[in-house]
């Protein structure tokens, strides 16, 4: 019973009472970010992640007139703005993500398909030792 309680409890905590409850300072800074050498937009960008002491982004690009031909480009951070990295394979995804596991990359994104007047949506999956050597797997 008071399992129970408890669990009934924490339902009961509102939005707001969880807004007031958050801790405002962890937003320590906010700016847009400057994205060059691409001339459509880039969203849905991962977290910036470190290889070979260099900082890189990878983020959607596609032009606002179709969902269907985005790809996932390599941005390097420079003096405080984004430059595509023409070095990095283009993957023809949306939505990329990245870890990493042991000493390898794990790298992945959204395909899409369109078959029978639809639009099919699968996750796809790299690994390898730097971003210009990513694998399917």
């Amino acid at each position: 019973m008071g399992i129970k309680n408890n669990k009934e409890e924490i339902l009961k905590i509102s939005v707001n009472n969880l807004l007031s409850q958050y801790d405002r300072n962890t937003i320590l800074k906010v700016k847009k970010l400057e994205f060059n050498g691409v001339d459509k937009d880039v969203y849905n960008i991962t977290a910036p992640f470190i290889i070979d002491n260099k900082t890189y982004i990878a983020g959607r690009v596609e032009s606002t007139e179709s969902e269907t031909d985005s790809q996932v480009m390599f941005f390097i951070e420079k003096n405080g703005e984004w430059e595509l990295d023409e070095n990095a394979p283009i993957f023809n995804l949306q939505d990329p993500f990245i870890s990493f596991l042991k000493d390898e990359i794990i790298f992945g994104g959204v395909e899409i398909k369109l078959e029978n007047n639809s639009i099919n949506y699968r996750t796809i999956f790299f690994k390898g030792k730097n971003i210009y050597e990513l694998k399917k797997f």
